[in-house]
């Protein structure tokens, strides 16, 4: 078990010089002389020849070695240790570097509708936005549609938002903002519009409609009464005049589950004011393109 470098002495061995011979009917000796065996390499001593000194070799010696000495592992076992324990390291610096999403902006003013919806966990479709020389804006999508006017055309752009829309009302998209990625999957500079818009409907396909939010008032300096609709039509017919009032409440409608009642008055369509308008058709394009979005009312059975 003793440790060897290359060139150390192993044993020290005598042999002879010179044959023996006979000179005058006697028997001459051979000339004996000593010689070391070295160790080839460096290593570990494993076994050694039960060898007694100045006895013959073969008398003692059991196989055909005097010594065995273990070189330890070949080189490239060494080296293949090595490697995988560097692909280790640079395993885990990668996980400790991984950056987690950043969080989605808060809104500053939000409705009580809105609010209600922060309660939980940051959950949904991961949606990048970016203005040109600005940071990228993520904001996680829970409900659909988005609410953005595109005009059916890629690159998505936020250039106009419709009423009640959920991007720019509940997500913080910002005028002017840009689609470039789709739950990590990039769309920056895609213009095939089929294969954006199919994308981003078979992500939001799964989520529930954003609620149309419309505030009444029984009287129009009265209290405000906000009623919230996921389904058309909504069951209201409305007086030719403005401000805009309710005089009939269809029955088995959503408006009469939600408890309309005729000569309530409207005043906000979503986030936008309506009180004191007194262009009763623009109100009607507000609300018709507020209702338009929700999905239709299952029909009973």
């Amino acid at each position: 078990g003793d440790w060897v470098e290359k060139g150390d002495c192993i044993a020290t061995i005598a042999k002879p010089q010179t044959d023996s011979r006979r000179l005058g009917g006697r028997r001459l000796e051979a000339v004996m002389v000593e010689e070391n065996v070295t160790a080839p390499k460096k290593g570990w001593v494993d076994k050694e020849s039960s060898l007694v000194a100045g006895q013959k070799i073969k008398d003692n010696q059991v196989g055909s070695a005097i010594a065995v000495i273990d070189f330890g592992p070949p080189w490239w076992l060494l080296l293949l240790g090595f490697l995988l324990a560097l692909c280790c390291m640079m395993c885990c610096l990668f996980k400790i570097m991984q950056k987690e999403p950043p969080p989605v902006p808060e809104d500053e003013v939000m409705s009580p509708l809105k609010k209600r919806f922060e309660d939980g966990p940051r959950r949904g479709v991961r949606l990048d936005f970016q203005k040109e020389g600005q940071a990228i804006n993520t904001v996680w999508a829970q409900f659909r549609p988005l609410g953005i006017h595109h005009g059916y055309e890629a690159p998505l752009v936020a250039n106009d938002f419709t009423i009640n829309s959920y991007s720019k009302d509940a997500l913080g998209v910002k005028h002017g903002e840009v689609l470039v990625a789709i739950n990590g999957d990039s769309v920056r500079g895609n213009e095939n519009w089929d294969e954006v818009s199919g994308k981003l409907n078979n992500h939001l396909a799964q989520f529930p409609q954003w609620p149309l939010e419309i505030e009444f008032r029984k009287e129009l300096d009265g209290p405000p009464c906000i009623v919230t609709f996921v389904e058309r039509p909504i069951g209201i017919e409305f007086f030719r005049r403005a401000p805009v009032q309710v005089e009939k409440v269809h029955e088995n409608t959503p408006a009469t589950k939600k408890g309309v009642a005729t000569g309530w008055y409207i005043t906000k369509i979503g986030d936008k004011n309506v009180q004191n308008n007194h262009d009763f058709e623009q109100v009607m394009v507000w609300l018709k393109e507020g209702v338009q979005p929700l999905d239709p009312a299952k029909q009973p059975e």
